[in-house]
């Protein structure tokens, strides 16, 4: 069982995405929208309209969940909510206090303050100017949670937090120092060389295969130029020309290591170093509807997916990763302080609706603020005030003057008074009252979002926490990292969640230096161990992100039409044989038809991208039965046989790549590959698996038996050659009944259940 899990999550794989994580590997999701599009349709009875909603994020190893709520919550609801965030270390839950401090900093421009977070977020080394901030706000922190005052307060509620955890984040908080030395260049280096090993001299091609085999076929937004940049030297975002100089120290944390034999903690960088920041700002924006923002604002949002060359062999987007990156920061921190979409002026222009601008599809800049003001009303006037018409129009005085007939001698003055040109002192006094009552406006839209949204930081053991009875039926929605996948099967989730509620897993796909085989892999475990506990799969982020657009692949298929329709004809007799075999599984079709889908999933279909996590439903009313259809009823069957019968097509693909290198080097030596004799050697071709054994055996001449390499690091051993004629027979006749009752369709009762205990 060991080794069959290190042959699906190999130790190496998981080293790369280092100890703590520092960034999600899916987009931010809007839980409130996310709750009323999964859950909220059919409300329980237990539960009343008006209670507040609760949202619980497990290791999801950053705040942008929590930011785009906060941003979206008045669109939908004006009750307010909380925003449980628990992460496994106090180094990350600082991280991510101080990514929530630079968001809600209305003291900085939001062009600004939208920059800095990004440099945070992303770059391991950032500014001086940032570094002297990020001094500041570790004090903020820090008073926070110890005396619970400072800016913050009005966000973040630090009252769950032990005295442990306080004096934890405390101390953590007080490692932003500008003060407190560390050489993130050396940690960064020493990552890179334990990463890339033996490789490291030829990283550039590592860089560029993982970028054409895992982020260019889903993600054509993230350019191959900031990718390997941010590989070799660990910055993401670079705005203008500034220089990054400063180590960033909320990504430093410790790591349990060993020396001389006595184990230490080790301060240093313990996060990604192969994944990117991408995945998780910029790959979705929001692309508003016409009817909302008007056509021009539409298509202005709708310009960042843009596509040069399309169909001509040298496709590319037109705007890449760190563009769509700003403009989603910027739109979740304009909503947040005015309370309105934030609309682009001009396509292509990602800081166009800045600045007052009336080119927006509404006629308005930013939440609409800036619209009507006194300088923008205005013409344009002569040097001693007096206002200038355009031409073919009248100018405001004459207006007035025609305005005048008809009307008393009272009112006729009112409007000459009105008409007259206004002295510059009465124009500077405009505008700054303009300026003040916007300010206030501001102020008291983004008071509003943060009373409508509450943080409350979660440390410490998460299975006690779950279990507490204080969090009984607490949480509406629930949102899981990929790094603790591992709680779809604790009775503890089901305990903390609402009657009817919903849990996102976060999957696997964004890990580059997964094979597609483990990503599969890793989506129907996370299927089967939430069946087991009651969840029913409901759909993926695709289908719950509401007006939010994702970036596609730009893998151009450049077959004939004839193989494109043979293909399509051959996904469409798949997909009805994939719904004949769900359809007896009730509840459970939805997601064994998502798991058979896998299997034919077209990369180079643009439209059709691949979800970044999976959201399922949760019915207490319904959950036994839900489960008991999985761990004994026909919906578990149809999962485990689809998960075996991946397993064994991907071992013949393997078995016979690697017939056809052994061939191919055989051929350039001069020597024939000796050809298997007998049905005995044939069957022994076919992948086997004995029991929950850790040998794959493949028989006939030249039989080679491969151990897969074991948790402690020994080396894989393996045998070959000279076997006599009758140990060959022996081999041959013992594999041949495992591998026809283990193959296909036709498996055997006592194989298959091995099998199955095998998988489990």
């Amino acid at each position: 069982l060991r080794a069959a899990e290190e042959a699906i999550v190999p130790q190496h794989s998981m080293e790369a995405l280092g100890v703590h994580t520092h960034w999600g590997l899916s987009p931010a999701l809007d839980l409130t929208d996310v709750h009323k599009r999964a859950v909220a349709s059919k409300p329980a009875a237990a539960e009343t309209p008006e209670a507040p909603d609760s949202f619980l994020l497990v290791h999801c190893a950053d705040p942008r969940h929590y930011l785009k709520t906060l941003s979206r919550r008045l669109r939908a609801s004006k009750t307010p909510a909380e925003v449980f965030m628990w992460e496994p270390s106090a180094e990350a839950m600082v991280r991510s206090l101080a990514l929530v401090g630079i968001a809600l900093d209305f003291s900085m421009p939001v062009r600004q303050r939208a920059h800095m977070f990004l440099e945070v977020f992303g770059n391991v080394k950032v500014r001086d100017k940032t570094a002297k901030y990020l001094d500041a706000l570790g004090k903020s922190i820090e008073e926070l949670v110890c005396d619970k005052t400072g800016r913050l307060t009005a966000a973040v509620d630090p009252s769950q937090l032990s005295y442990r955890d306080v004096d934890s984040v405390a101390e953590a908080a007080r490692m932003l120092s500008y003060r407190v030395p560390f050489d993130m260049e050396t940690c960064w280096d020493h990552r890179l060389r334990h990463h890339y090993g033996e490789r490291f001299d030829f990283r550039v091609n590592v860089i560029d295969w993982d970028f054409q085999e895992h982020v260019r076929p889903v993600a054509g937004l993230i350019h191959p130029l900031l990718f390997r940049a941010w590989r070799k030297t660990g910055l993401a975002f670079e705005f203008g020309d500034e220089t990054y100089t400063q180590p960033n120290r909320t990504m430093a944390s410790y790591a349990l290591g060993r020396e001389r034999g006595l184990s230490k903690l080790v301060r240093g960088y313990w996060g990604d170093v192969v994944a990117s920041p991408y995945w998780a700002t910029g790959t979705c924006v929001e692309v508003p509807p016409e009817a909302d923002v008007g056509p021009a604002a539409h298509r202005a949002a709708s310009s960042m997916f843009a596509v040069n060359n399309r169909h001509a062999g040298a496709e590319q987007f037109r705007h890449n990763a760190a563009e769509v990156a700003v403009l989603g920061i910027l739109s979740l921190l304009t909503e947040i302080e005015t309370a309105a979409r934030y609309t682009m002026a001009k396509a292509h222009d990602i800081y166009s609706g800045l600045g007052g601008s009336r080119a927006a599809g509404s006629g308005a800049g930013p939440g609409g603020d800036d619209a009507g003001s006194p300088d923008e009303e205005a013409g344009p006037r002569t040097m001693d005030g007096a206002e200038v018409a355009p031409i073919g129009k009248k100018s405001a005085s004459e207006t007035a003057a025609e305005a005048a007939e008809g009307m008393t001698p009272r009112e006729a003055a009112a409007a000459a008074v009105a008409a007259l040109p206004m002295a510059p002192e009465r124009s500077a006094e405009r505008r700054r009252n303009a300026l003040v009552a916007r300010s206030v406006r501001r102020a008291r839209a983004a008071a509003s979002a943060i009373r409508s949204v509450r943080l409350v930081p979660l440390l410490g053991d998460i299975d006690r926490l779950l279990s507490h009875s204080r969090n009984r039926h607490r949480f509406s929605g629930a949102v899981i990292g990929c790094r603790s996948a591992q709680l779809l099967e604790r009775p503890a989730l089901a305990a903390c969640l609402r009657p009817r509620a919903f849990v996102v897993q976060e999957a696997a796909r964004n890990i580059v230096v997964f094979k597609q085989h483990q990503k599969d892999e890793f989506e129907r475990r996370a299927v089967l161990m939430a069946g087991s506990l009651g969840l029913v799969f409901a759909g993926s982020d695709r289908t719950v992100a509401g007006t939010d657009k994702f970036a596609a692949g730009s893998v151009i298929d450049a077959r004939p039409r004839a193989a494109k329709e043979a293909d399509q004809r051959k996904r469409e007799a798949a997909l009805e044989e994939d719904k004949a075999a769900a359809a007896g599984a009730g509840d459970h079709a939805a997601g064994i038809l998502y798991l058979r889908g896998l299997a034919h999933w077209d990369e180079r279909r643009g439209d059709n991208p691949r979800p970044e996590a999976l959201v399922f439903e949760w019915d207490e009313a319904a959950a036994p039965a839900r489960a008991e259809a999985i761990g004994k009823g026909p919906a578990g069957r149809a999962i485990r046989e689809v998960m075996l019968q991946t397993q064994a097509e991907l071992q013949a693909k393997e078995d016979a790549a690697r017939r056809a290198a052994k061939a191919a080097a055989a051929g350039e030596s001069g020597e024939a590959e000796p050809a298997a004799a007998g049905p005995a050697a044939a069957a022994s071709q076919r992948p086997v698996r004995a029991g929950a054994g850790a040998a794959w055996a493949r028989g006939g001449a030249g039989s080679k038996v491969r151990r897969l390499k074991t948790e402690g690091g020994e080396a894989a051993a393996s045998s070959q050659g000279a076997a006599s004629g009758d140990e060959q027979g022996a081999a041959g006749g013992a594999a041949e009944p495992v591998a026809e009752a283990a193959s296909g369709n036709g498996m055997g009762e006592d194989a298959g259940g091995a099998a199955a205990t095998s998988l489990d």
